[in-house]
């Protein structure tokens, strides 16, 4: 639980500090054909729309942090995946996660549902979905946790409610593509 803690901390902070942050990224990216562009790192690959960006990617202790971000201005679609470097419990990484976000206490109004048994793509997973607002603007999200390659792989998928149609085709590329090696 201690791992899951610290990944999950380091993961709110990156998050606060990106927001906050016009940092550029040194991943490895590539640009395919038709406009697309692919991440491919810490063995985790994806496919992306164009008008979005890997705008970070980190190996932590534990584990491996990417976020993948819907790009321009009042834009909110965001896919973070955390790939701890074992298994874990998908329930216990799930909870980790909604309590770590709850207890930072900038997300008001912060509901979620029960974990159910979900998919990713073609991989099987467990999920929760939440409402929460940000600086008073109306979210949501997903989040999925998946046993995938040897390790269980943490992906949240967030935005808000006004942006989620104009993100849904990044979020729908990145589940279709996703893969580890």
């Amino acid at each position: 639980m201690k791992l899951i803690n610290y990944l999950l901390l380091a993961f709110i902070l990156v998050c606060t500090i990106s927001c906050n942050n016009d940092s550029t990224n040194a991943a490895s990216t590539s640009t395919t054909e038709a406009g697309k562009n692919t991440f491919n790192q810490y063995g985790i690959s994806f496919s992306f729309p164009a008008d979005w960006e890997v705008t970070e990617a980190e190996d932590m202790p534990g584990g491996y942090y990417i976020s993948c971000e819907k790009q321009g201005l009042d834009e909110s679609g965001m896919v973070i995946v955390l790939a701890y470097k074992e298994i874990i419990s998908q329930e216990e990484a799930i909870n980790g996660y909604l309590e770590s976000v709850a207890e930072e206490g900038t997300w008001l109004g912060l509901k979620f549902q029960p974990i159910t048994a979900s998919s990713y793509g073609d991989k099987p997973s467990k999920a929760s979905t939440y409402t929460t607002a940000v600086m008073g603007v109306p979210h949501n999200g997903t989040v999925l946790a998946l046993d995938y390659c040897g390790k269980t792989i943490l992906i949240i998928e967030h935005v808000a409610d006004e942006d989620a149609q104009k993100s849904a085709s990044g979020f729908e590329a990145i589940k279709n593509t996703f893969s580890c090696s």
